[in-house]
């Protein structure tokens, strides 16, 4: 504060001129919200006059009901300066992102098919598995296993094949995600809480590939798997 630096280009014969420093502000993103920020300098109308300004104003209410007073206080000034451009900040806003939010937009809807698929591939696939083991589990039980212990085997048995799959997506998962960096805003390309939300949705769907079926065929009689086999 109150230091003085030197303001401009220097031409031939024109030295910059020397500028004190009034205030600190808060860093902004005058270049997109994607942008990081940069150093700016606000100078005053009368010592920087420019062919157009922006007039920003800040209010409780709607902003779009305002619309008019302003126009009216600003011809009220000068009748002769046109008004353009009349915009709230959640537009401005949404028009700096808008080609970004239909590129995520579509990235979402794809890579949502995606796991759905891949939830269906994983519950069938491991579903057909478990109900193979039939007559297996049937001599299980015959034999005098306890139902509750056969299915927590069937189980933990389908979360291994599931954790070595989980382990390998997110392994590839990681390595790809540096393809994405350019496309984040504000958040890490290996987000933790994306990785456990997407690992515990397919483990969960192992879990219930596993234990439909294998529940199921536990409740038929060790005789009649037997025969049927």
């Amino acid at each position: 504060m109150g230091r003085r630096f030197a303001f401009g280009r220097p031409t031939a014969g024109r030295v910059p001129s020397s500028i004190t420093i009034a205030g600190v502000v808060e860093d902004t993103r005058l270049y997109g919200l994607d942008n990081p920020s940069r150093l700016e300098v606000y100078l005053p109308l009368e010592q920087s006059p420019g062919n157009e300004m922006t007039l920003l104003v800040k209010s409780a209410v709607d902003p779009t009901a305002l619309i008019a007073a302003v126009r009216s206080i600003a011809r009220s000034i000068d009748p002769d300066q046109p008004i353009a451009s009349v915009s709230t900040m959640n537009e401005l806003r949404d028009a700096s992102m808008s080609t970004r939010h239909v590129t995520f937009l579509l990235l979402a809807l794809f890579s949502g098919l995606a796991l759905t698929l891949a939830a269906i591939g994983i519950y069938g696939v491991m579903s057909y598995g478990v109900a193979l083991r039939v007559r297996e589990l049937s001599i299980r039980v015959a034999l005098g296993a306890r139902r509750a212990d056969v299915l927590r085997t069937v189980l933990a048995q389908g979360l291994v094949i599931a954790g070595a799959g989980i382990a390998i997506g997110v392994g590839l998962a990681l390595a790809l995600t540096r393809l994405m960096r350019a496309l984040l805003f504000e958040v890490d390309a290996g987000d933790p809480a994306t990785f456990l939300l997407v690992g515990g949705g397919v483990a969960l769907c192992a879990v219930l590939a596993c234990a439909v079926p294998g529940w199921r065929a536990l409740r038929v009689d060790p005789v009649i798997a037997l025969r049927q086999q």
